[in-house]
């Protein structure tokens, strides 16, 4: 291999980079609900849902800005996790503690993002 990495920091790249990957399908099957209903512009939905889709990311010149969970979005909270998953996966070394922490600061988002979901269904 042209890298040598311990198996506890490949084992916690791959759990953080699962974590973000799974949190995706989740904002994507709320996303796929809302698309299903169709709401109009200026709606509640249309608001939680967020404009537009994830792009592509660029670890090297682009970033991610926390959002309080309230005006956060479910684009906008599928960009931060593409875009902490590529970090993590970019890196052939264990990922640092700031960005474990991201992760998780992304999943408590995600919980309360999922709460505002439950009480407009």
């Amino acid at each position: 291999p042209r890298v040598t990495i311990a198996a506890d920091d490949l084992r916690s790249q791959t759990d953080a980079s699962l974590a973000c990957y799974r949190a995706y399908h989740e904002l994507q099957e709320i996303r796929d609900a809302i698309d299903a209903r169709a709401p109009g512009a200026g709606t509640p939905l249309a608001a939680l849902r967020g404009a537009g889709l994830p792009g592509n990311q660029d670890v090297l010149y682009g970033s991610i800005t926390a959002v309080p969970p309230a005006r956060e979005t479910i684009v906008g909270l599928q960009q931060k996790f593409l875009f902490m998953m590529t970090l993590l996966q970019g890196a052939d070394a264990r990922p640092t503690p700031q960005a474990l922490a991201g992760v998780e600061e992304l999943q408590k988002t995600l919980a309360a993002l999922k709460a505002r979901w439950t009480m407009m269904r």
